[in-house]
């Protein structure tokens, strides 16, 4: 099964932790082109194998071409159709049937994760983590539009729609803004709290404000707000009890006549008769159990979110709400929204992991609360399929190869999508097998018989696991199938491949050389050992190029692959943990950013360049094309002139970590780790 296969250069580094950013919101134009996925009618596309020509000096952008998967971070109903923000997108379901609901459409208002979200009528308001709020226009699900977008005035807690009115409570106070003309939305009013305006609920010219505590005031109060003139508005009552009660946790869940329902920390619904809003008065309580989240009210029921599930009040009587069930949900998650007697879950992040851990919450569950046996989980929708990887694992790296793109997705194993429609991948095959995946390289289609081959580096460190390269049959991506196996001594980091010979970057056991004619009987031919922890591996004609952790670049000379010997190093002490190579120039990936070496004479390796950035760093390189990912921000670098690298383009992604990315000629693949894949492209590119 000797085949003349090309060379495959596979780069990557390993996954550190991030720490979540903040980011100063920018001025943009209010009906500035809004970045919208395109439509699923999209003639599909190959991605591109050209190398992008960079025009000298241009002013460049990254293209969003697609973007798919991600966190669900909020959910919002109204009447059959549920909004859901995920990752970056708007989301419109129709639950008409919940058994099977139906994407309607979806949308990008901005590049940055949707964390608030309400829905009123033709519109919906989101804000995202950058601070900026968009106004979409939903009248037609299939059709979402962003006709607004501007800088919020303070960070803000919750979104409001009211009356043709959008309400932000804000560390501030509440801003209020007018939607008569939501092209141009202009601030009327601004109410100044005493503390930070957690949550409200504006009906029928009220507003009720929880107010946060703050220095001098200990408890959470809350704040009655007349709205009623919207450019002036008027608080009229506070209610709270004495400091030390428990505080407010929440404001009213909705209105029945004058009846307001509230939570309290301490573990109590509260009844206000609100007749006279200048005198609320408190005409009952009843214990919760434990913190309650109040979700919904209707004429005859309340929905009360706790931690084991769903509390349901007989509300027929609003000055005497009646407990009628406590159920503990069919689903896993957090009670995210509530209407009628359906309830929609999100999947829970799995115990120990946190944000900015690689898992997602991609899953939503619609539960029907009235069923003959108790609530019963009658639908779901996946947000993160396309990508492919489960919500306890992440990208480590990406190699695109014709219209596949190919993941290492740790313990989730090898995931491969089509991106042949690159503004819809989809998940095409999974490997059945799994372990520790930290790098894969993909064979070209052998001219003799058609079969491709999926190298994977299993770096598995749990003590049942078996380290090692393993083979993986991808030509048919539906029918993944494990054909072969290397155990390797050391920990398997980083491959790459070249004909019928695999180069495993194997951890403190230095660089294993590995046949692969017969991929079901992977043979070790040769090894070449140095004190250090080889990482990850690139090729440059006859020499294996290792990014080793303590050792800096080892280079070796693989020309005979049973007698594989180091003819340099590059090493002044820096952390090296990733490698890419164009032509005879290897960019390699360090704990003070990328150094750009020249290996013209590959036994006197010679920096040409640095490109001071904060690790962890990923990269990839096309041509003159030099990709880098540090923490939340991707960089493109024209590297025409590789010792004179010129930084063209970035994309920050806040609150967010780039997990792993890709070039394939003028595409850019980006994972992320709250907000999905990213196609991408240098507007200009050509």
């Amino acid at each position: 099964m000797r085949g003349a296969l090309l060379a495959l250069v596979v780069t990557g580094l390993l996954l550190a932790c991030s720490r979540p950013g903040t980011a100063t919101p920018g001025a943009e134009p209010a009906n500035a082109a809004s970045p919208a996925l395109p439509s699923a009618s999209a003639t599909p596309e190959t991605p591109a194998t050209a190398t992008p020509a960079i025009p000298s000096g241009a002013a460049m952008r990254f293209e969003v071409l697609g973007q798919t998967g991600g966190e669900i971070g909020c959910v919002a109903t109204q009447d059959h159709t549920v909004y859901l923000g995920i990752g970056p997108r708007l989301v419109a379901l129709d639950v008409t049937d919940p058994a099977q609901p139906r994407l309607l459409g979806e949308m990008m208002p901005g590049t940055a994760r949707i964390t608030l979200l309400a829905v009123a009528g033709a519109y919906a308001c989101v804000a995202d983590v950058e601070g900026r709020v968009h106004v979409v226009a939903i009248g037609d699900a299939a059709r979402l539009q962003r006709v607004a977008s501007f800088a919020a005035p303070s960070p803000l807690h919750e979104l409001a729609l009211a009356g043709g009115r959008l309400y932000l409570a804000s560390y501030a106070g509440v801003y209020i803004y007018d939607l008569r003309d939501p092209t141009h939305p202009p601030q009327v009013a601004f109410y100044d709290t005493p503390g930070q305006a957690e949550r409200l609920l504006v009906s029928d010219g009220l507003a009720f404000v929880t107010v946060g505590a703050y220095s001098g005031y200990p408890f959470r109060g809350l704040h009655i707000v007349s709205v009623a003139e919207p450019g002036a508005p008027r608080e009229v009552a506070v209610y709270g009890r004495e400091p030390g009660d428990g505080g407010w946790s929440t404001v009213a869940a909705g209105l029945k006549g004058h009846y307001a329902y509230v939570t309290a920390g301490g573990g109590e619904l509260r009844v206000l008769d609100v007749a006279d809003p200048a005198h609320p008065v408190e005409v009952g309580t009843y214990p919760t159990g434990g913190q309650a989240f109040p979700l919904a009210a209707t004429e005859t029921r309340l929905t009360l979110a706790v931690d084991d599930g769903v509390l349901l009040f007989d509300v027929s009587d609003a000055a005497r709400p009646r407990q009628v069930a406590r159920l503990r949900l069919p689903s896993a998650g957090w009670l995210a929204a509530a209407a009628g007697d359906l309830a929609y879950t999100v999947e829970r992040r799995p115990a120990g992991h946190e944000v900015g851990s690689g898992s997602y919450l991609s899953m939503l569950h619609i539960v029907d609360l009235a069923g003959a046996r108790g609530p019963t989980e009658t639908g779901r929708f996946d947000a993160v399929s396309p990508m492919g990887w489960s919500s306890n694992a992440q990208a480590r790296q990406l190699v695109a190869l014709g219209s596949r793109l190919y993941a290492a997705a740790d313990a989730a194993g090898l995931r491969i999508l089509d991106v042949a429609d690159v503004a819809r991948p989809r998940l095409a095959g999974v490997s059945a097998a799994s372990g520790f995946f930290y790098d894969v390289a993909v064979t070209p289609a052998d001219p003799a018989t058609g079969r491709s081959y999926a190298l994977v580096a299993d770096g598995s460190l749990a003590q049942a696991e078996q380290p090692g390269l393993r083979l993986f049959d991808v030509t048919d991506p539906a029918k993944v199938a494990s054909v072969g196996f290397y155990d390797s001594p050391g920990n398997a980091m980083g491959v790459a491949v070249a004909g019928h010979y695999a180069y495993l970057a194997d951890g403190a056991r230095g660089l294993r050389v590995v046949d692969i004619a017969d991929p079901a009987q992977p043979v070790e031919v040769g090894a070449c050992e140095w004190p250090g922890f080889a990482q990850r591996v690139a090729l440059a004609g006859h020499y294996a190029c290792v990014a080793d952790a303590a050792e800096g670049l080892r280079i070796v000379d693989v020309a005979d692959p049973a007698h594989p010997s180091e003819v340099a190093a590059f090493d002044d002490g820096d952390h090296a943990t990733g490698i890419a190579m164009a032509g005879d120039v290897a960019y390699l990936a360090t704990a003070t950013g990328v150094r750009i070496v020249g290996l013209a004479d590959a036994a006197q390796p010679v920096e040409l360049a640095r490109i001071p950035l904060p690790s962890p760093l990923k990269l990839a390189v096309s041509g003159t094309l030099l990709c880098v990912a540090s923490d939340q921000t991707l960089r493109a670098y024209d590297v025409t002139d590789p010792a004179h690298p010129q930084e063209v383009a970035s994309l920050a992604l806040r609150d967010d970590r780039i997990e792993a990315v890709a070039v394939a000629g003028a595409e850019v693949y980006l994972a992320a780790n709250r907000c999905g894949l990213w196609t991408l492209r240098l507007a200009g590119t050509s």
